[in-house]
């Protein structure tokens, strides 16, 4: 059986590729399951025979105990601020380090979190995480003195740890 449980579409469209891939591969699977009811929309566009659930996402079907038990030790020892942006706004960036400098503390950042270093992130933060995998990222959110993220997961695990945290 091929199931999809929880999948994340993150665009507000489909292009004709996008349809073109989803009517060939998503008639196969016995299930499909996404986060949200506009991307259930975006899927019934594309394919309205197919059954579309929408679900909870899965990082919030874990108690912050279950998530511990995946949680790697203190990876960096002093105080600091995280920063996870998927995107790529130096505004953005520019706000961390203006809040970074009024809290006197460093910034950790993913400057390689989609497998390149993007430009917003050159020259910015001072300790960097890769490749630490699901337990150092939770680590890292557990042991922030405040995460700025625009990010839903970022979010989440703020919230699950009872982190402050600026969305932007």
């Amino acid at each position: 059986r091929k199931i999809s449980y929880a999948a994340s579409i993150s665009m507000n469209q489909l292009d004709s590729e996008e349809q073109a891939f989803f009517q060939r591969y998503l008639p196969s699977f016995d299930a499909v399951s996404v986060r949200s009811e506009h991307e259930r929309g975006l899927l019934r566009g594309v394919l309205p025979q197919k059954e579309v659930e929408v679900v909870l996402d899965p990082t919030l079907l874990l108690t912050v105990e279950d998530w511990e038990r995946c949680c790697a030790p203190r990876i960096i020892e002093a105080d600091y601020i995280l920063c996870y942006f998927l995107g790529d706004s130096r505004e953005h960036r520019q706000f961390a380090q203006k809040i970074a400098i009024e809290m006197k503390l460093p910034i950790v950042t993913f400057p390689f979190l989609h497998g390149y270093k993007r430009p917003a992130d050159k020259g910015f933060g001072d300790f960097f995480s890769v490749g630490d995998g699901p337990e150092g990222f939770v680590s890292l959110i557990k042991h922030a003195r405040l995460i700025i993220t625009d990010s839903f997961h970022g979010c989440v695990f703020s919230i699950l740890y009872h982190k402050d945290f600026l969305a932007v």
